[in-house]
């Protein structure tokens, strides 16, 4: 259970993070608009004038945010589980198979190995 000093705490320090996040987000608006006029268009700016375009429709972002400098995650509402899967396309979907199907086979011939030995041993 929590004590009311505690609940009271935790209230104070949302409304820090949620300080944080405003002056974060804040921030990161002031610096799209450095060179909004410049040629070529900006990633900034590209990222700016397609959020109005797309933030009342189901979207989702498939391509990794490095090449566009992290504009998206600067400047756009990522508030459902899909609309970002990382930066590995799949969200790391497929590699998580095989990492688990590689380990699930070193599990297998390790304890092969091990059983072998036991018989050799014996």
């Amino acid at each position: 259970m929590i004590t009311a000093d505690r609940k009271r705490a935790m209230q104070e320090r949302g409304v820090k993070l949620v300080e944080a996040h405003k002056k974060v987000w804040t921030a990161g608006i002031d610096q799209a608009a450095i060179g909004w006029d410049s040629s070529p268009v900006s990633l900034a700016r590209l990222s700016a004038e397609l959020w109005p375009l797309i933030k009342n429709e189901d979207w989702s972002l498939v391509s990794w945010q490095g090449f566009i400098s992290n504009w998206p995650n600067r400047l756009w509402n990522f508030d459902k589980h899909y609309q970002y899967i990382g930066g590995q396309g799949a969200g790391g979907m497929a590699m998580a198979l095989r990492r688990r199907s590689g380990r699930r086979w070193l599990i297998r011939s390790t304890a092969a190995c091990r059983s072998a030995s036991r018989r050799t041993a014996i």
